[in-house]
């Protein structure tokens, strides 16, 4: 029963997260924590399929025309090395639980409460050094728990008019694409990860959920109130985690 709900969920969570440029990480990380997956596995099978899912989203957008390559760079030339350090380190359970609350509960109010500002852009260039910066504290939150990072990204792009809200889209995927990859890599350099047999489910249903997810969210970009439900899964899932931490 445990395999099919996480099945089910997977499924939902790929065509739901795709739709806008995301990977998922948060939520599937959210659902294994709920079902009581192993911590060693659950950043693994996470980047997984962050990487499949993100790598069809950044196909689509890019196709429709909406991929900005000088937006993506500085957030990825400090996130993807991030990202291997955080998916490298060794960490007690406890501390592997508290920061997974954190990020869950810092997801979850984004999934909830976020509403998105006027679509526009701003006409000032650089803004290196900022990019660079969150793209480091992103990476390397990629590693570690396998939320790919795009969940917080888009908001930050939109907020500041970097982008349009569909650019924020691609530029997102690609970024949740690389850090997924580069963690991925850290992780299985760890050793420690068994669970191939539950792995492949998950990757093919993931690949359906974001072929569809992906080719609607190119055209339309909705899906907000079933990522407010998504929301309030991390919660339930990141409180689990902090009463197991205490």
């Amino acid at each position: 029963m445990q395999t099919v709900f996480l099945i089910v969920s997977f499924l939902i969570i790929a065509v739901i997260y795709s739709m806008v440029g995301l990977g998922g990480g948060t939520a599937y990380t959210a659902v294994m924590v709920l079902t009581g997956i192993s911590k060693t596995s659950i950043p693994v099978i996470a980047l997984t399929c962050n990487l499949l899912v993100a790598g069809q989203g950044f196909y689509r957008f890019r196709k429709a025309g909406f991929f900005n390559w000088h937006l993506f760079w500085p957030f990825a030339v400090t996130s993807i090395p991030a990202a291997y350090f955080g998916g490298n380190l060794h960490l007690s359970d406890k501390s592997f639980g508290i920061i997974m609350a954190t990020a869950l509960i810092l997801a979850a109010f984004r999934l909830v409460f976020w509403r998105h500002p006027p679509d526009g852009m701003n006409a000032v260039k650089g803004n290196y050094l900022p990019k660079m910066c969150l793209g480091l504290l992103l990476g390397f939150l990629a590693g570690i728990t396998g939320i790919g990072g795009g969940v917080y990204l888009i908001p930050v792009l939109l907020l500041f008019r970097w982008s349009s809200v569909k650019e924020a889209s691609a530029v997102s995927a690609l970024f949740i694409l690389v850090n997924s990859l580069s963690g991925l890599a850290g992780q299985l350099s760890k050793g420690g990860f068994h669970d191939w047999r539950l792995l492949s489910p998950l990757l093919l249903v993931v690949i359906i959920g974001g072929f569809f997810g992906s080719r609607a969210g190119a055209v339309r970009f909705k899906a907000n109130s079933l990522q407010k439900i998504v929301g309030v899964i991390l919660l339930l899932a990141a409180l689990r985690l902090i009463m197991g931490s205490l």
